[in-house]
């Protein structure tokens, strides 16, 4: 089981146990840039069945122990922040995180005070105006890919 430390930023009652949706799967893929110094980064992939339609229910980011991501909504192809979906449609959300060498980073300006250990994500997104948030565990790790000049 996870442990969240929570600031008052954000009362522990918003993270849900029940979502508002069903987690078919979450991986990630690692992938290294083909020159050097370029760095690398990662590719979330988060499958699920949505339990209300998207009038109801907004998917805004994938928070990390370290970063905050936006996410991007696929839904028969089709690639969004905001796409329209129905009840019991599978929802595919995806994130992008660029790791650079140390000596080209920056820290990253995070709007939540949450702990989230390494391996896992935070979904956060909203209901009816209110917003949640969903602790996904783990992810299961895809084949890693390398890219050559």
């Amino acid at each position: 089981m996870k442990t969240f430390w929570l600031w008052t930023i954000i009362p522990f009652s918003l993270f849900v146990k029940s979502p508002d949706f069903e987690l078919l799967s979450s991986s990630v893929k690692n992938w290294t840039g083909g020159m050097q110094g370029t760095g690398g980064g990662r590719n979330y992939r988060i499958e699920l069945v949505v339990k209300h339609s998207s009038n109801k229910l907004i998917f805004s980011e994938l928070l990390l122990p370290e970063n905050q991501l936006e996410i991007k909504i696929i839904k028969n192809d089709l690639v969004s922040k905001e796409i329209t979906f129905s009840k019991g449609d599978t929802v595919i959300i995806t994130a992008s995180e660029r790791i650079l060498p140390d000596y080209k980073k920056e820290k990253a300006l995070l709007q939540y005070d949450i702990k989230i250990d390494e391996g896992s994500a935070v979904l956060v997104y909203r209901k009816r105006k209110k917003e949640k948030f969903f602790d996904i565990e783990a992810f299961e790790n895809s084949k890693s890919k390398n890219y050559k000049k």
